[in-house]
């Protein structure tokens, strides 16, 4: 069965974020993977100093299903080079 294209371009949120600057370091990452991405309500929570964001749970980052899972590892992968190793400082 052929995929429909305009099916492979539905938009999907795969992470959501309380703040820009996170929001910015996940775009980037996955703009320099060569995934495009898209956060609905970016500018409307510049708007409103935050407060949006806090209203409805986050920013979306939003990708193309296509991308999706490639989009999700890349940054669940990212997420985990960045926290501190749980045995980190145990004797």
């Amino acid at each position: 069965m052929k995929q429909n294209n305009s099916d492979s371009d539905e938009l999907v949120t795969i992470a959501r974020f309380m703040n820009q600057p996170e929001l910015d370091i996940a775009r980037g990452f996955l703009e320099s993977e060569g995934i495009p991405s898209w956060a609905p309500e970016e500018r409307l929570v510049a708007s409103t100093g935050g407060l949006y964001a806090i209203g409805v749970g986050g920013m979306r980052l939003q990708v193309r299903s296509r991308d999706a899972a490639r989009a999700s590892k890349l940054l669940e992968d990212i997420d985990e080079a960045s926290s501190p190793s749980r045995n980190e400082g145990e004797p």
